[in-house]
């Protein structure tokens, strides 16, 4: 039964546990005087989980799931009281950051189906480029709806290094946004397709129809030559559920057969144009969620992040900052280009305590200046003896220098890469304003 008869004012009253008892030959109630009147309601009186303490039975309930909860609802009155419990309900909400007084299991029941496309950022393996998806709960509508993050492209703002004119410096000057227009909306009456597993949805007035399904994660397991056909790639922590790429697969593969088989982390999307009889297959791509543990500072990680900057010549393009330790960084492309797709390392630090200079420069005045490896480029250059150690030696590597000029702000130097000298800052991007608040956020001032 679905999860919305189950809690369904409607459904037949549960039988009364000490109080009073369903007939089941005319369904008519009968005072008891505080005993069962058949062996049924004498089997659920008797019940050791009944007998518990309140509390004991309270934290039981909170380790179950809300369909297990709703079938108990319909057990008893007892078991009907305690499963109304808000707080039993509100965990299954929690990333959605609902008012106190919000009623938590109506809210269950309508979205049950749709619970794990909860608020958060989706990262996009759509060719080389990339792009982030966050799903955005509507409150007034009680409807989650899916919504690039762009970043337009105004006139860059590069400067002259004061320390060497000849050396740009860009830095972001753009707006950030949550695109008005949503990719997809799903609410209570979205429902997948029984055939495919697809919610599909149209386009107003075009015959364009997007959709997405759910799929299936492939088991855990070592790197191995097929790892560059995962998608998210082995370049993030192993702690999502990973899938084949849409490089890699047919349509159907890994498609999951029942919601219980499939991934809460990862679903693919599809448009399409469908006309009449016709339905032409079009472009497929792969999201997978960014967990907050990836993207949250600490005191230990304060460079955690995700980081924006004006990459010379490739434009406007978003960084996953990771530290796997407290002295290094690893910064991957969620947003990429054909030299370097997303998915790869732009650059890398392996020693933050390895301090090569302290900035006298008027741009970032006292920022510590510390190796690194970047990316970009085909020549390694400039990597004296001191610094070899710390920079990965596989790969096109160029030695660079990254000041460190707050924790929301470093600024990448390549230095005499293929390209030239160069200089391009990085700046934080607070993903709550795009998965809760007011989506958009400013880099660089109104002055573009």
């Amino acid at each position: 039964m679905d999860i919305r008869q189950l809690l369904s004012d409607d459904q037949p009253h549960p039988r009364t546990v000490g109080g009073q008892a369903s007939n089941a030959s005319n369904g008519s109630a009968q005072a008891v005087g505080g005993e069962a009147s058949n062996a049924q309601n004498g089997a659920a009186n008797s019940s050791p989980l009944l007998a518990l303490p309140n509390e004991i039975l309270l934290e039981i309930l909170s380790s179950v799931s809300h369909y297990d909860l709703a079938r108990l609802s319909q057990v008893n009155t007892k078991l009907q009281d305690f499963c109304s419990t808000p707080s039993l309900w509100a965990p299954f909400l929690h990333s959605f950051r609902l008012p106190p007084s919000y009623p938590y299991r109506a809210l269950v029941a309508s979205l049950h189906e749709h619970l794990w496309l909860r608020p958060r950022l989706w990262w996009s393996d759509q060719n080389c480029s990339g792009h982030l998806v966050t799903t955005f709960f509507e409150l007034e509508t009680e409807t989650i709806t899916l919504h690039t993050i762009l970043a337009p492209r105004f006139p860059p703002n590069v400067k002259k290094w004061s320390r060497d004119p000849s050396v740009p410096v860009s830095s972001p000057a753009t707006r950030v946004s949550r695109w008005p227009a949503s990719l997809l909306s799903v609410n209570s009456h979205s429902k997948p397709d029984p055939r495919t597993g697809e919610i599909v949805e149209f386009i107003p007035d075009s015959p364009i129809a997007v959709s997405l399904f759910r799929v299936l994660a492939i088991p855990a397991g070592p790197p191995s030559s097929s790892s560059k056909f995962l998608w998210p790639p082995s370049s993030v922590p192993a702690t999502v559920d990973r899938c084949a790429n849409s490089e890699s697969f047919d349509a159907g593969t890994y498609r999951a057969p029942y919601p219980s088989f499939a991934s809460a982390d990862l679903f693919r999307f599809r448009r399409e144009l469908r006309h009449g009889t016709t339905q032409m297959r079009g472009e497929i791509e792969t999201l997978s969620a960014i967990p907050a543990s990836w993207y949250t500072p600490t005191r230990a990680r304060p460079l955690r992040g995700i980081f924006i900057a004006d990459i010379p010549d490739y434009g406007y393009q978003m960084l996953l900052f990771l530290q796997p330790t407290t002295a290094t960084i690893d910064a991957v492309k969620l947003t990429g280009d054909t030299d370097l797709p997303r998915g790869k390392v732009l650059f890398t630090v392996r020693d933050l305590e390895n301090i090569v200079r302290v900035a006298d420069d008027s741009e970032w005045p006292g920022a510590r200046v510390v190796p690194a490896g970047v990316r970009i480029g085909g020549r390694r250059h400039g990597l004296s003896a001191a610094n070899v150690a710390n920079i990965a030696r596989n790969g096109n590597w160029e030695y660079a220098e990254l000041f460190l000029v707050s924790n929301d702000k470093v600024a990448l130097h390549w230095m005499g890469g293929r390209e030239g000298d160069r200089i391009a800052t990085f700046e934080r991007i607070d993903v709550d304003t795009f998965v809760y608040g007011g989506g958009v956020q400013v880099f660089g001032g109104e002055s573009w």
